[in-house]
């Protein structure tokens, strides 16, 4: 289970507000993850809303904190859990804004690998009726080189 590899922490940093912290043990944390948001953070001006953004990490002894954008409506399993009757103009949202958040990820080389319910989180901002998807947890990206993104796309079984 996910307990197994990381426990997250709804977080009131002085500064920051509300965030997440991501706590993994030094053994567990795979720096490609914080990598990769690397990455991703270094066009802030023009990072795509559908992704989560790691603010910063921090390594201890043991484990490794992870700062990260809080999304305050959980993930989508938790409202596939929940049972509730979603209209289709929200899966319609959702699906477009997964689709857009995949786009940019591909846009730069980066594979994610791991999509998944779990993965997909949800925000509503404070005063609004709005869901913004967040993509989530980049332990099994994989980066392209410039070679393999320009390499005709194959299809294997």
């Amino acid at each position: 289970s996910c307990f197994d590899l990381f426990r997250v922490f709804l977080v009131k940093h002085p500064e920051l507000g509300e965030v997440a912290a991501k706590v993994v043990d030094n053994e567990k944390f795979d720096q490609n993850e914080w990598n990769v948001a690397g990455v991703l953070n270094q066009e802030k001006i023009q990072m795509c809303p559908y992704i989560i953004q790691n603010i910063l990490a921090k390594k201890f002894d043991q484990f490794t904190v992870i700062l990260i954008e809080y999304a305050n409506f959980g993930s989508l399993h938790d409202l596939t859990k929940a049972k509730k009757d979603l209209p289709m103009t929200v899966i319609r949202v959702i699906m477009r804004q997964l689709l857009q958040g995949l786009a940019y990820l591909h846009s730069k080389g980066i594979v994610h690998r791991d999509i998944k319910e779990g993965n997909i989180l949800l925000h509503n901002p404070r005063g609004s009726d709005r869901i913004i998807l967040k993509i989530a947890d980049f332990g099994k990206v994989k980066v392209l080189t410039a070679a393999q993104q320009s390499a005709p796309m194959t299809f294997a079984g």
